[in-house]
């Protein structure tokens, strides 16, 4: 029974506290109402969403409570992640604000730089357009 670090590895449990600022607005007559969803990058497949943030009304500049992401969730430190965020519509056709792809050490990077990242958005010609609105990473705690 000797522990290696893979073990250990794969049982870490990072916090990390999602924020954005200028969101644009997706709704015509109100503020977008946003929410983040994480999913892992499969192989040949589609993105599996492994957490989501709670939906912030009318809030361009949400700050969103603590997601809970294991290593293992994601694959492992360096793998990227997708982070959408999208709004919230009740009729379940949520529009996709904008989108970035990260992994877990390069989201800590930000963190400690204390630097937002760019979301872009997909346009039709398979190109990605850069918004200004940013993503930020309030907090990125690990535990095991």
């Amino acid at each position: 029974g000797t522990s290696s670090m893979a073990d250990i590895g794969s049982k870490i449990s990072t916090e990390i506290v999602f924020r954005c600022s200028n969101l644009e607005s997706k709704d015509l007559f109100s503020k977008s109402d946003p929410f983040l969803v994480v999913s892992k990058i499969v192989e040949h497949g589609t993105p599996i969403p492994v957490s989501k943030t709670e939906v912030r009304k009318n809030d361009l500049n949400p700050i969103w409570k603590p997601v809970f992401l294991s290593v293992q969730q994601v694959g492992s430190k360096d793998s990227p992640v997708i982070i959408e965020c999208s709004d919230f519509n009740s009729n379940g056709k949520h529009s996709l604000i904008g989108k970035v792809q990260k992994s877990l050490s390069d989201l800590e990077k930000l963190h400690l730089a204390g630097q937002g990242i760019n979301f872009s958005l997909p346009t039709g010609a398979g190109q990605n357009k850069v918004l200004k609105s940013q993503l930020f990473v309030d907090k990125f705690t690990e535990t095991v």
